[in-house]
């Protein structure tokens, strides 16, 4: 048996351990900081939830397929940024006016901070990459 290397994970019982130990470390941090993420955009929540609702006719969010932890599909709650009538044409989608402010600044993304307090998402990790984004190329 070889020197035992201070740090290092010395066999395979060990190893799970601690890659259980990491996973729930990352989901406490998700919990947190989606948590004080929703807490402090919460008056641009509303804002944009208003303003949807005058620009347009439809529902304030939408649900767009993405893949999720180990290539699971999920599906992301967003800011509906597009007419009603456009929602599943992926191609000619025209954004309303607020919904291109909102693709703008990025707050379009702010409802998947729902998604991560509900363990679909996570915010530690690698970005999802949407489905129909293929078919779009």
């Amino acid at each position: 048996m070889g020197p035992h290397v201070h740090g290092s994970v010395s066999g395979p019982h060990e190893f799970a351990r601690t890659f259980k130990l990491n996973e729930r470390a990352k989901r406490v941090l998700d919990i947190v900081l989606a948590t004080m993420g929703l807490l402090l955009f919460a008056p641009i929540l509303l804002i944009s939830s208003v303003a949807i609702k005058l620009d347009s006719h439809g529902p304030v969010f939408i649900r767009a397929p993405s893949d999720g932890d180990k290539n699971r599909p999920i599906q992301v709650l967003k800011f509906r940024v597009v007419t009603a009538c456009a929602e599943n044409d992926q191609i000619n989608r025209p954004l309303t006016w607020v919904g291109h402010m909102l693709v703008q600044t990025g707050i379009d993304e702010l409802p998947q901070l729902f998604n991560v307090l509900s363990g679909e998402m996570s915010i530690v990790g690698r970005p999802n990459v949407h489905r129909w984004s293929a078919s779009i190329n």
